[in-house]
Formats: C-alpha cells, structure tokens, sequence
C-alpha cells in the first residue's frame, strides 16, 4: 500500500471515528435533542421506545467508532475490519437516506451527513488494500 492510500485511509476513518463519536455521544447523552433537530416538525413526543432505539443507534455508532479507531492504526493488518467498515458506511448512508428522506422528512443537513457516509464508503473501497500480486 502506497503512502498516500495509507494516509488518504486514515483521513476517511478518522472522519468515521468523529462523526460517530458525535453522533453516539448525542444519541445516548442528548436524545432530545437529536430527536429535534433529526424530526423536522416531530408532532409526537420524544417516547420511551424512541429513547431506547437512540440509546441502541449511539451504541452502534460507538462500536464502529472504536472498529475504525481499531483498523485506523493498522489499515494493512485489518483489512476485514476495513471491509466490514465499507459495509457499514454503505447501510449508514443508504439507509439514512431513505429514512431521513422519505420516512422521516428531515432536513438538508441530515440528508448531507446521509450521503457523506455513502462517500466515505466509496473512497475507503478505493483506497483498500488489495494483496500484491506475486512477481513471476
């Protein structure tokens, strides 16, 4: 792997590991308002069974973060992590797309932040590690 796919790899995992920090620490300490400002004109309160689905989603999201942080010291060494992290970068944005833009109406912002985890995953999956072919 060449320097710069090595440090273009850390830079999209970095970034992974930040949003999802923020995203889970948000879910999990201000569910409130993550609820606001996801639900755009929310007429139903914030409920018990929403509380329990951010607390599950701000887990998830402090899992990969510690995944990439995990894969970001050794991009070379952890390439099934890097693969499972293209996966979850895929379903992140693809389902949030949907459901911040069809289910839930949401605003601009979590439409954007929705496509930034389907390019990270882009970029990660041009950026990962294949094995070196053996020389002849």
């Amino acid at each position: 792997m060449s320097k710069g796919k090595l440090i273009g790899t850390r830079v999209v995992l970095g970034i992974w590991i930040v949003l999802n920090l923020l995203f889970g620490l948000g879910f999990l300490l201000i569910p409130q308002t993550m609820y606001e400002s996801f639900v755009s004109g929310a007429k139903e309160p914030l409920t018990d069974v929403i509380r329990a689905l951010f607390a599950i989603a701000g887990t998830a999201s402090i899992t990969w973060a510690v995944a990439a942080g995990i894969a970001f010291r050794s991009p070379i060494e952890n390439r099934g992590l890097l693969q499972a992290l293209i996966v979850a970068m895929g379903f992140y944005g693809l389902l949030g797309l949907y459901f911040d833009g069809v289910v839930l109406k949401a605003g601009a912002s979590a439409l954007i932040i929705d496509a930034l985890y389907i390019v990270l995953g882009v970029v990660l999956l041009f950026l990962y590690p294949r094995a070196e072919k053996a020389a002849a």
